[in-house]
């Protein structure tokens, strides 16, 4: 099928209807706070460490504790054990239940990563199954990351695959299963496999009904309104570092509504970018997604574990409003800037939640005159100041310099300003001179593009198509 979203009001009103589209097809989800082992002890599994691993993770407020890639039959490092998916007996000799017991006692639910389309020849069903492998009973196949990809096209290789993890499911209590992809796919037909993924997908979405899925394929590889037909949640990129994440969630929420996006708190020295940024930075991009923590929380600093735990808690305070309200993206002329608005159509009062420098607050309440009602922080540079009403929440991300940071965001293109459009709105609220170039008298006409029109007091009805 094909989704189709129209609107005259500007691209905010057209990603809105994709929005509500995809959270009319979820339903109603639950979207604990998780925390991701990945960044926090890679393939060094031990269980002593996770179990603390975990305490600090209720600690601070954390729902859900996710066990990434290095569980499984002989997975020491990257090299080996894709497709052998069983348990490591010499990591775990009695099993993942200790840890999932202990998990469970504080709270919290637990997730388990998988990567079931890839197989590293160094397996045990690699050296069973070599023709299950595109171009697996070549001399020299063509590797990526130490890996093949299965032939999902095949029906005893999606039977195999959904054996090996329906009896994981079914054994220890999982509520959430990461589902990897790391590397591309040469040597299959895609829409086969396409097809294939689909269908083990839908198998055991089936089986396990209460089971959450994510989407995470090298990062944000795979995001797409078919599978979300089966999926709650979407990686949206490897790159976890705030000032990346700002580009990152600006283009994905144009199709995808910001809560099915897994937005994490690193640590303070990005793993993938090596750039260092302030609590508050990092904080306020992933308050505005699925919020996750990537970091080693049982080694935080008093003062860092006091402020993660004060985010979490705002981030649960408003997690209803984050999760259903309104996406509205504008970009401000005088800064390179993005301007994020969760608000209700027939809202009464618009508060804000910025992460900023000096120049956000004041621009803000100059313009808008939104009430000031708490902080998270004010560490500024890129501090977070936290305003909210009950109805509307507005993120201000500065593309200042960041703590410890000599990065800057880009400066958007003069077409991605936004065109204010004369949408009623008294010249108090939006000056003209500020948001856009052209003439405002001028009605519903722009000379540079129409990205960020947006008006409380336009609506429009809902026109998108299924096709």
């Amino acid at each position: 099928s094909l989704v189709l979203s129209h609107s005259q009001l500007g691209l905010n009103f057209v990603s809105q209807k994709f929005h509500a589209h995809l959270r009319e097809k979820q339903g109603a989800v639950s979207r604990p706070v998780v925390l991701n082992t990945w960044e926090a002890v890679y393939f060094k599994h031990n269980l002593n460490t996770l179990k603390d691993l975990a305490t600090a993770a209720a600690d601070v407020g954390v729902e859900r504790f996710v066990l990434d890639d290095g569980w499984f039959h002989g997975r020491r490092d990257d090299t080996a054990g894709l497709g052998d998916w069983w348990v490591d007996a010499t990591v775990w000799p009695d099993g993942l239940s200790p840890l999932i017991s202990h998990v469970t006692s504080l709270g919290m639910d637990f997730g388990l990563w998988f990567e079931p389309e890839m197989v590293n020849p160094n397996s045990d069903v690699y050296r069973a199954h070599p023709e299950w492998a595109l171009d697996g009973t070549l001399a020299n196949p063509l590797l990526g990351r130490n890996q093949l990809v299965l032939d999902m096209s095949r029906e005893d290789v999606r039977d195999y695959l959904f054996e090996k993890i329906d009896a994981l499911l079914s054994t220890y209590e999982i509520s959430y299963v990461k589902w990897d992809h790391n590397r591309p796919l040469v040597g299959g037909a895609s829409h086969q496999q396409t097809r294939g993924f689909y269908n083990l997908l839908e198998r055991l979405t089936t089986a396990h009904p209460l089971v959450q899925f994510e989407s995470c394929a090298s990062g944000g590889g795979r995001i797409d309104m078919g599978v979300a037909q089966w999926v709650k949640r979407f990686w949206a990129s490897d790159s976890i570092d705030a000032l990346d994440r700002l580009e990152i969630q600006k283009g994905l929420t144009t199709f995808i509504p910001p809560e099915m996006l897994g937005s994490h708190i690193g640590s303070p020295v990005c793993h993938t970018t090596g750039r260092k940024h302030a609590l508050s930075f990092r904080a306020a991009t992933a308050l505005f997604g699925w919020l996750g923590v990537e970091w080693n929380v049982s080694r935080l600093m008093e003062k860092e574990r006091d402020g993660l735990r004060h985010v979490i808690a705002f981030y649960k305070e408003h997690r209803e409003l984050l999760h259903s309200g309104n996406f509205t993206e504008l970009i401000i002329q005088t800064t390179p800037s993005t301007f994020v608005v969760f608000s209700p159509m027939m809202a009464a009062k618009v508060s804000f939640l910025s992460a900023d420098c000096a120049v956000g607050p004041a621009i803000i309440q100059q313009r808008f005159g939104f009430p000031s009602i708490g902080q998270i922080s004010t560490n500024c540079p890129s501090s977070i100041s936290a305003h909210h009403d009950g109805r509307s929440i507005v993120n201000f991300q500065s593309g200042c310099k960041t703590a410890k940071s000599s990065q800057r965001a880009p400066h958007w293109p003069i077409s991605d300003y936004p065109c204010r459009r004369c949408c009623q709105n008294p010249p108090s609220l939006f000056d003209s001179n500020m948001w856009c170039r052209h003439d405002t008298r001028s009605t519903h006409r722009s000379t540079h593009g129409n990205r960020g029109a947006h008006c409380d007091a336009a609506s429009e009805p809902a026109e998108l198509a299924v096709v």
